[in-house]
């Protein structure tokens, strides 16, 4: 789950702390990773620089000897033993990982960097569930690290790894075959995964959840203000992954229709957002509901998974109807509304006329 960052000036950039050209040698400086980290977006040939090679050998060397990195792994940013040595999808890690190897090997052809990419993949093998889903942390935790997470677009973004590798998508060309062929297994895996994750309520599949147990594969609880509950935001991800498939079978199809239509009967109109500064409160601004008839669509971060009702939860974990009604840190320190399910409204209709059958949703 994102945690706050460092702040750099009034944009409030999440960076690699590695990336800027002058680094010492040694870990690299990581509080979360955004996934336009700027290393990503370094050209082919910076990572045979002198600062690249560092930047890239920095990564290697903070690997976990069984593959994946730690959340902010020389920061002491995890928290507590549940965090420490274990490998993961948190924040961006360990997948962001991989994609800045496998730019860096395509460019240097390093064995170094092949070797940790390996060993990073490899991990993502071992740490998948049998049913397809990938827990939040490896080893596992005793906590709620060990639930299906789809929070923060972890699994999302592990799947798109997967998928690109399977393909031979460019920077991942260099791809032994066998693993490869381990990729497809595992994104395949991983689809059957989600399609059961999909909440059924009332006989129909609506959304899903921010993480899910690994055994019964329902919404769970993580921490005290986020309870089971159907969530439009990763859900939205979610589609737009199935969305990519080429071939989607029917029980993808079906899956992609049906959370359209619970992304359609949960929108909300007539409201905005608004954060207005506040010194006096722990995040310096509030974040308020206003009425606006010329508003929406928004949804909400998490409904109700009965009734459907938007709802919200401070540190105290009793839900609440009304952001007002919870903590102002909690009521500030979190996106309890967004607009991402739109891009899927938007996309349906040419989905629909490539698959067949009807747009209507």
């Amino acid at each position: 789950m994102k945690h706050d960052c460092i702040r750099i000036g009034a944009i409030g950039m999440c960076l690699f702390m590695l990336t800027s050209g002058a680094i010492a040698a040694g870990p690299t400086t990581v509080a979360y990773h955004d996934s336009s980290a700027a290393i990503l977006n370094k050209p082919d040939a910076w990572f045979g620089t002198d600062a690249g090679i560092k930047a890239v050998d920095a990564i290697v060397a903070a690997e976990l000897p069984d593959g994946g990195w730690e959340k902010g792994y020389d920061t002491g940013a995890h928290a507590g033993k549940e965090w420490a040595n274990r490998g993961t999808i948190d924040n961006d890690f360990t997948y962001t990982e991989l994609r800045v190897l496998a730019r860096a090997y395509s460019a240097t052809h390093r064995q170094q960097v092949l070797d940790g990419f390996n060993r990073g993949l490899d991990f993502l093998f071992k740490a998948q569930y049998p049913n397809g889903g990938w827990p939040q942390r490896f080893p596992l935790p005793d906590d709620y690290g060990k639930d299906i997470t789809f929070n923060d677009d972890a699994i999302v973004n592990v799947m798109h790894v997967m998928q690109d590798v399977a393909a031979g998508t460019a920077p991942y060309g260099f791809v032994d075959e066998a693993r490869r062929a381990k990729a497809k297994q595992a994104f395949d895996k991983g689809i059957d995964c989600i399609l059961k994750c999909q909440v059924i309520v009332n006989g129909k599949p609506t959304a899903w959840g921010q993480q899910h147990d690994a055994q019964t594969l329902k919404p769970s609880k993580a921490r005290a203000y986020e309870l089971p509950c159907l969530t439009a935001n990763e859900s939205s991800s979610i589609v737009k992954l199935l969305m990519s498939i080429d071939d989607p079978s029917p029980a993808v199809q079906q899956s992609i229709r049906s959370a359209v239509a619970w992304f359609e009967a949960s929108k909300i109109m007539g409201i905005r957002i608004d954060r207005p500064r506040d010194s006096n409160l722990p995040k310096g601004y509030d974040q308020v509901v206003v009425e606006d008839p010329s508003a929406g669509p928004l949804w909400a971060r998490m409904y109700d998974i009965e009734s459907n009702r938007p709802f919200f939860c401070g540190r105290d974990g009793v839900k609440k109807w009304k952001l007002s009604e919870i903590e102002p840190e909690r009521r500030s320190g979190y996106a309890w509304y967004g607009t991402q399910p739109k891009a899927v409204l938007d996309a349906f209709p040419e989905w629909a006329a490539k698959h067949g059958g009807s747009a209507s949703r």
